[in-house]
């Protein structure tokens, strides 16, 4: 049950993209007899175990009214269909009526799953052009049979329109613009399809329209001119494409005389359709008054029933009244409560709605489009695009959770946030660390490993194709992402995939580390101008950042990290065996042993030209043993102690004088944090600052020079503490709502 609620997302996305294959196999007549396909057994699998997450996984206790009051249904019009008919013709019709009501079905079932599941719009997509493969396959090889019906993909491709358009407007590649419509004219090419050209034609008028209406807000004359000339020769090739696609080149025949002639628009427009209606509206009024109510089905003496191929009046002929009512009363409501709590504001929304209008007059035209499990599936997806999820969904991206800064930061955000208003899940190059266990339950804690192959092209092909499939499934269907370990790349790109809300943290300075083109290259490296947001832990980051990339100014901001008050408070009390010596200052140094930055070897020194001083080492990091040789050449083995990492470092922190750093450069040190609420003095050569707090207010701010160093620790050690208070509570309250502000921003 856990793993089909963790997977259920992934789960559909996998059925949908396997839809174009099933399809083939069901149309090629593999595996199949005169009672069932492989279709049938695919789709009927995934109708069970679609209601069996919702009534026995998610315990939708809501859907038994509807669910009982379809079943009901399709009891009375099965028994009718044994009653009347022959057994070959009760199969037939069971089977027309799984097809058809499948749409109602799983729409009833999806959307009051709206809040758990999130489809990519990539899923879909690559749907789209898996169909278009195959549908070149077949193009290709001539094989005219599967063409013709190719799984009425007139009515997907005719459907799906509108969400091309959003897919060209989502890139500025000028090369994947044309690809993406190279694609869309050929497939429309192949097929022949007037449902296809007219779908496009409604879509470029609805798209026009909305420009015009945005140019018109902001009074904007030029663009208003060339959208209406836009939209004049968009007419015009309309009235001279459609006719010749429409009458084949029949010059005797225009499209006036069409709509006027009744026998003419049933043959160049409906494509016989107003004939089968006729014909179909005859059997239905000599069938018996149970039918009338119950529908007369799909076959009758072992011969199948006329189909019009117009979805709205096959509906009703075949299940009559009861069913056409129990079929769009079901629909309707549920296409009200979306509606309801949408709005037009931008063009991705904006096109979906056009989906939705084009599925709604299709379905009156045209045949399988809410009558096909395929189309009406996808139909599905684009109508739940179109929900609104009550709870935000956030996404983290880091290396692993293992003993450190940047770890214990994000654990520390991360189980400050409100789960009843979002839910949180962090992805992890590496699933391990001390901190894992300590992550509040609730929040979905995945791995996606990166390929350490040493052969590099096969290292490279591997990674590609994980980003590929992460891609496919999970393109924007978070509403925030954050690349939390600015140096991991694996991180940095899965938070500009997962959504177009994205940010980046930046813990450190690097100004410090790097020269200005290193400097450069290490944030272009990072693709940080496709990031929405920057934040930086301390004023000092961000300051120097926007030195060098001035033109990303308004994406920046200062978010200090967070810590755990009451676990602080409660684990500082914890007793341990080691004591500091009486009559002695005692130092501590918290951190990871990395001479680039730490340069603990200036905490060192100190120890050894300061009488009465000692020194405790928390942490570890590749130069502990470098460090702890020189210590003992400077035979300071009794004054300066290394312990290595603990989970634990805040009864250690408790017996200290001062707090210490002597590194070269940091951003904003959860250790400083950590300090001022244990009310303990910190000495300093890292002068920072955030939103809130100016560590000079809080710290001793001393010299990198070691010999300047020492004279001024030796002042600081005369002097009594001067240090200012502040409330953490508050300030990380205040801070939780600035970034709220970042997660809603969408």
């Amino acid at each position: 049950m856990n793993y089909l609620k963790k997977n259920s997302s992934l789960l559909i996305s996998i059925f949908l993209l396997i839809s174009p294959v099933i399809d083939l196999l069901t149309q090629s007549n593999i595996i199949k007899t005169n009672y069932y396909s492989i279709g049938l057994i695919f789709r009927g699998l995934f109708l069970i175990s679609i209601i069996f997450l919702t009534i026995f996984t998610y315990k939708k206790k809501k859907l038994f009214i509807p669910y009982s009051i379809l079943f009901i249904y399709f009891i009375i019009y099965i028994s009718g269909s044994i009653l009347y008919k022959d057994t070959y013709s009760v199969i037939k019709d069971i089977q027309g009526l799984i097809r058809v009501f499948y749409f109602p079905i799983i729409f009833l079932s999806l959307y009051s799953l709206r809040e758990e599941i999130r489809i990519s719009k990539y899923t879909l997509w690559t749907t789209l052009c898996i169909y278009t493969l195959f549908l070149y396959i077949l193009f290709i090889t001539n094989n005219q049979s599967l063409l013709k019906d190719y799984f009425e993909l007139k009515g997907i491709i005719s459907i799906l329109v509108p969400f091309i358009f959003i897919m060209t407007s989502n890139t500025n590649n000028i090369l994947k613009k044309i690809i993406i419509f190279f694609i869309f004219i050929s497939t429309s090419f192949i097929l022949k399809s007037k449902t296809i050209l007219l779908s496009f034609y409604i879509t470029l008028f609805f798209t026009i329209i909305f420009y015009i209406k945005n140019q018109i807000q902001e009074r904007n004359i030029k663009q208003i001119i060339v959208l209406l000339l836009l939209s004049i020769i968009t007419l015009s090739s309309m009235n001279i494409i459609i006719p010749k696609i429409i009458l084949k080149n029949n010059n005797k025949i225009t499209i006036s005389k069409i709509i006027k002639d009744e026998e003419l628009l049933n043959k160049y427009i409906m494509n016989q359709r107003l004939t089968r209606l006729k014909k179909k509206a005859l059997i239905y009024k000599e069938s018996n008054i149970f039918q009338k109510f119950f529908g007369i089905g799909y076959y009758k003496n072992k011969e199948e029933i006329n189909i019009i191929k117009m979805d709205y009046f096959d509906i009703y002929y075949s299940h009559g009244l009861i069913g056409f009512l129990v079929f769009f009363i079901i629909i309707l409501i549920i296409l009200y409560k979306v509606l309801e709590k949408t709005s037009n504001e931008d063009y991705e929304k904006y096109m979906y709605h056009i989906s939705l209008l084009l599925v709604i007059v299709l379905s009156l035209f045209s045949g399988s489009i809410i009558t096909s499990p395929s189309s009406s599936l996808i139909c599905i997806i684009l109508i739940l695009f179109l929900t609104k999820h009550k709870k935000k969904s956030l996404l983290f991206c880091s290396y692993s959770m293992g003993l450190g800064g940047i770890e214990k930061a994000l654990l520390n955000l991360v189980n400050r946030i409100n789960l009843e208003k979002y839910d949180v899940t962090i992805i992890l190059e590496k699933k391990e660390g001390v901190f894992l266990k300590q992550i509040k339950s609730g929040i979905n804690i995945k791995e996606l490993k990166v390929s350490e192959n040493k052969i590099l092209i096969l290292r490279k092909i591997i990674n590609y194709l994980r980003k590929l499939i992460y891609k496919i499934f999970n393109y924007n269907i978070y509403d925030f992402s954050c690349c939390y370990a600015t140096y991991s790349y694996s991180a940095n790109l899965l938070a500009r995939i997962s959504s177009s809300n994205n940010s980046i943290y930046v813990h450190s300075d690097y100004s410090n580390l790097y020269n200005n083109e290193e400097y450069m290259n290490f944030f272009k490296t990072r693709h940080i101008n496709e990031f929405k947001r920057i934040i930086f832990v301390s004023n000092e980051s961000k300051n120097n950042f926007i030195n060098n990339f001035s033109y990303l100014k308004d994406k920046t901001i200062v978010i200090n990290n967070f810590i755990n008050i009451d676990e602080i408070e409660k684990k500082s009390r914890e007793k341990i065996k080691e004591k500091k010596k009486k009559n002695e200052k005692l130092f501590v140094f918290i951190g990871r042993l990395d001479d680039s930055s730490k340069k603990v070897t200036r905490a060192i020194n100190l120890i050894k030209e300061i009488d009465n001083t000692s020194l405790w080492i928390i942490g570890d990091g590749p130069d502990k043993k470098m460090y702890e040789k020189y210590r003992d050449e400077l035979n300071l083995k009794d004054r300066v102690v290394f312990f290595g990492k603990k989970d634990n470092p805040y009864p250690y922190m408790m017996q200290a004088d001062y707090i210490i750093l002597t590194s070269d450069y940091e951003g904003f040190p959860v250790v400083y944090l950590e300090a001022i609420l244990l009310d303990k003095n910190i000495i300093t050569t890292i002068p920072t600052s955030d939103d809130k707090i100016d560590i000079k207010n809080y710290a001793y701010i001393v010299s990198k020079d070691e010999k300047e160093m020492v004279k001024e620790v030796k002042k600081i050690l005369k002097k009594p503490s001067s240090k200012k208070t502040i409330n953490l509570n508050e300030l990380f309250d205040e801070k939780m709502i600035k970034l709220e502000r970042l997660f809603n921003d969408n």
